[in-house]
């Protein structure tokens, strides 16, 4: 992960910030889009997926990454230390590469933070539903940041 954390550094010119990444993330996905025979985006959304998990775990102490499984398939999420709370960043970056929808990043971001801080009791936002790819308890929420 050392790596894609530096080629995110590199494409933001050092600053992985919220406006930053967004700006980085709807320019490169409109690259993609604009290639003829465009490959497989799962690098990418691995990438920014890792990306904004970062992006998240420094604008909220306690994030965290783990391993969230069922019997068949794992994936990446974050969970606070206090909290039954779970955030799926790859899953939210995936769902909007698919749908193509621009602009979705500085949203999110905020939505998750207000929603991370509202379930571990910082009172700073309106709760950890409303499609943020929040939920409490293992796996809850998903499909992960599906929707706005």
């Amino acid at each position: 992960m050392a790596t894609q954390r530096e080629l995110v550094a590199d494409l933001c010119d050092g600053s992985a910030d919220a406006q930053t990444l967004a700006a980085v993330f709807d320019r490169v996905h409109q690259a993609w889009q604009e290639q003829p025979q465009a490959t497989a985006p799962d690098a990418l959304i691995a990438l920014f997926g890792l990306a904004v998990g970062d992006l998240l775990i420094r604008r909220v102490p306690g994030l965290g990454w783990v391993l969230v499984s069922d019997d068949h398939v794992g994936e990446l999420a974050l969970t606070h230390f206090s909290a039954e709370v779970a955030v799926f960043p790859l899953s939210a970056v995936a769902e909007r590469w698919r749908t193509g929808r621009a602009g979705w990043l500085l949203a999110y971001v905020e939505q998750v933070v207000a929603a991370v801080h509202s379930e571990v009791g910082t009172g700073a936002g309106s709760g950890a539903s409303g499609g943020t790819g929040t939920g409490t308890g293992a796996g809850a929420g998903r499909p992960a940041g599906a929707a706005d």
